[in-house]
């Protein structure tokens, strides 16, 4: 005969209820076509318009280059010739919709003896960017060349024109100066030897005139900004060569499937997962998470200070999924903005925001409590072993209640081993050697078996605020047993979410 007691304790459970997250495998479109930076260029004066989603822009500029001097009918003497024009750069924040002038600058011309006119400056918006356009060059008997210069340019970065050559008292007029570039200022002029462009886009100058009557070479209509050459006796200077501007942005990415927020809604305490896929073939791409929509970009982009929910770790390929967690620390609903933002070095840019699954709900904590109403505590006394003793009615009494004091809640139940000292009783679907059958119940005819030590069984579900549950319990002995001691057990009854 062994002497059996089962200690059941009633546990408060305090549980934060909340859907898992689970993670959408949707099948990726068909890819859409190439999202590339954009450049676009001016040769005439325009009006243009900030397009969407574009934040930053770069906007280079030739000038116009100046025009070669004509020469005098004394003396055959010959005119200066035109420089080459200014390269402006900048990249300047913009809004969506601003209208910006584009004011294109001419090139300078000859009126026969007199000097060459300068070239017209190339001008984006009010002066936001200007390459100013080549001197003249002067007719005699001052003969000099017009001089390249930074002066009054507007941009980041500003390269000179190249010099005109003097002219000469002689039938050598001065060659125009070559057209600043992209990678520096334009070429000076030597004797009656052009100037030439510097790359991208400056223009080489005209050569000046090397007969007696003869017209100074226009700047060549290759690229942009080169100065005239200078004419002779009654040849006039030649002309220089118009400006060009050019804008470039970067197109931001296009989500192709939009984001969403897993779980919504959600307990207060829990993680949120965004996730979207964007489409960028210049680049990989951000996901940013924002309150308010507004949203800073960059590598990475940043919401405004404050309003942050998450931004993705890192950017991720073109037509992949990028994802950020956030830990829900406000009960509200919470209207959200998701932006596909690219890495692009320069010029980079953001989406419109996507908030077709917005707002996310965020609920407090549900909380549920129980309690042991009986006393907790079952003495089976002395079973032989390989027999059965049921509590309840049928059995020894002892039934246990349990009470929903706050709910509804589902009830569950777990069970250590038996064990006495250093040795245990094992639980199992069946009796053995060391083993036995702990079953409960909730009305004294259909048994749960505890097959697995701490492994939660169901003892009811959705059990309404304020109801009560009784608990019966059946023990079948072992076949054997290592000590003749009393073996105990502990049984923990849980409280979850419906």
């Amino acid at each position: 005969m062994k002497k059996i007691i089962v200690l059941l304790i009633g546990l408060i459970i305090w549980f934060l209820a909340g859907k898992p997250i689970v993670w959408h495998d949707p099948q990726i479109p068909p890819p859409i076509p190439a999202i590339l930076a954009v450049g676009e260029s001016f040769t005439t004066n325009t009006d243009w318009v900030i397009p969407a989603g574009v934040t930053s822009i770069t906007v280079e500029a030739w000038g116009g280059g100046g025009g070669g001097a004509g020469g005098a009918e004394v003396n055959k003497e010959c005119g200066g010739g035109g420089a080459g024009s200014q390269y402006a750069k900048k990249t300047m924040a913009v809004s969506v919709g601003t209208t910006y002038s584009v004011t294109i600058g001419i090139g300078g011309t000859s009126n026969g003896s007199g000097a060459g006119a300068a070239g017209h400056d190339t001008i984006f918006g009010s002066s936001d960017v200007v390459a100013k356009g080549g001197a003249g060059g002067q007719p005699p008997t001052t003969y000099t060349g017009g001089v390249g210069t930074t002066t009054a340019g507007v941009g980041d970065t500003i390269y000179a024109g190249g010099s005109g050559a003097d002219g000469t008292a002689v039938t050598t007029g001065g060659g125009g100066g070559g057209g600043a570039g992209t990678t520096g200022a334009g070429g000076n002029a030597s004797s009656t030897t052009a100037g030439t462009g510097t790359s991208l886009y400056g223009g080489d100058g005209g050569d000046g005139a090397t007969l007696n009557n003869a017209t100074g070479t226009d700047a060549s209509t290759t690229n942009y900004g080169g100065g005239g050459g200078g004419g002779c006796k009654s040849g006039f200077g030649g002309s220089g060569r118009q400006g060009y501007l050019l804008i470039t942005y970067n197109v931001p990415p296009v989500f192709s499937i939009g984001a969403s927020d897993v779980p919504d809604p959600v307990t207060i305490g829990s993680t949120v997962t965004f996730t979207g896929t964007a489409s960028d073939d210049d680049d990989n791409w951000y996901l940013a998470i924002c309150k308010t929509n507004l949203i800073n970009a960059g590598s990475p982009p940043t919401c405004d200070t404050s309003q942050t929910f998450c931004v993705s770790s890192s950017a991720v390929a073109s037509s992949s999924q990028n994802s950020c967690d956030w830990g829900s620390d406000e009960v509200s609903v919470l209207d959200w903005y998701a932006f596909a933002c690219d890495d692009a070095a320069s010029n980079p840019a953001c989406s419109d925001a996507d908030t077709a699954n917005s707002p996310l709900t965020v609920n407090a904590p549900a909380v549920f409590s129980i309690s042991i109403t009986t006393d907790g505590a079952i003495d089976f006394s002395y079973l032989d072993l390989g027999t059965s003793m049921v509590t309840g009615p049928s059995g020894i009494g002892d039934t246990q209640i349990v009470s929903v004091d706050t709910g509804p809640a589902d009830l569950d139940i777990r069970s250590t081993n038996f064990v006495e000292g250093g040795n245990t009783w094992f639980l199992g679907t069946g009796i053995g050697s060391t083993q036995v059958q702990w079953e409960f119940s909730k009305d004294d005819s259909v048994w749960t078996t505890m097959a697995i030590a701490n492994n939660l069984y169901t003892l009811d579900t959705n059990v309404s605020q304020g109801q009560t549950r009784p608990i019966y319990f059946r023990l079948t002995m072992p076949t054997a047993s290592d000590s003749l001691n009393q073996y105990s057990s502990t049984v923990t009854v849980v409280a979850s979410s419906p």
